[in-house]
């Protein structure tokens, strides 16, 4: 080995060496009797919110959201003082993420949403939130769809030799992108708790101006 690149300290090399052999017994001691792995994945509101309107979309029949007291007292317990729901606690309000659990909490029927909805318009309204969030969005005819990304569903189908292909991603980002994909091609629009339409008024209080609504 060259001077420039000297060897790690023996004793940085025994601890490497035993750092892994806790982590494969740890490994072993919490898998299942079947050889399977299960842990918990935290997150942040929005996994909750987003429960919510996948509700919507498999059970439109439904008239009620199953469990909406626990969701409601969840989402609520969460907001922060300023009305916002953040990404990671103790951090300033997100935008996108308060929109999102404004609507999940308005189709549980919630009333009292004034502080969110004055943190939302002071943070540039649903005009300012995120990709994802559009996307939602879109789907129950609250956001135009062509303020979606516009990339063809067909990317799915470029092979590994083509510079840009779903293998360049990493496989959270294949796992999220290849079903937006095919939402977005066929651009559904579902039903809220005030109607189905492809320009519905639900989040209207929360826009900053209206007129500019459908020219994203």
């Amino acid at each position: 080995m060259s001077s420039s690149n000297p060897a790690p300290p023996s004793r940085l090399v025994e601890q490497a060496r035993e750092t892994v052999a806790k982590a494969i017994e740890y490994a072993w001691d919490i898998a299942e009797l079947d050889g399977h792995w299960c842990g918990e994945s935290r997150s942040n509101v929005i996994m909750t919110a987003e429960q919510i309107f996948f509700h919507l979309v498999i059970h439109p029949e439904m008239k009620e959201i199953p469990d909406a007291d626990e969701y409601r007292r969840y989402l609520l317990g969460q907001q922060q003082d300023d009305g916002s729901w953040s990404i990671v606690p103790e951090h300033p309000g997100d935008v996108s993420t308060s929109c999102e659990t404004y609507l999940a909490l308005k189709i549980l029927g919630e009333p009292e949403m004034d502080r969110a909805r004055r943190f939302i318009l002071s943070s540039g309204g649903v005009e300012k939130v995120r990709i994802f969030t559009r996307l939602f969005f879109a789907q129950f005819g609250l956001f135009p769809w062509d303020a979606t990304p516009q990339l063809p569903v067909e990317f799915i189908l470029m092979p590994p030799s083509i510079p840009m292909n779903i293998y360049k991603l990493s496989s959270w980002a294949r796992a999220t992108i290849i079903p937006m994909l095919i939402i977005a091609h066929h651009r559904p629009v579902y039903a809220l708790p005030n109607g189905h339409s492809a320009e519905i008024t639900f989040l209207d209080e929360i826009w900053r101006s209206h007129s500019t609504k459908w020219c994203h």
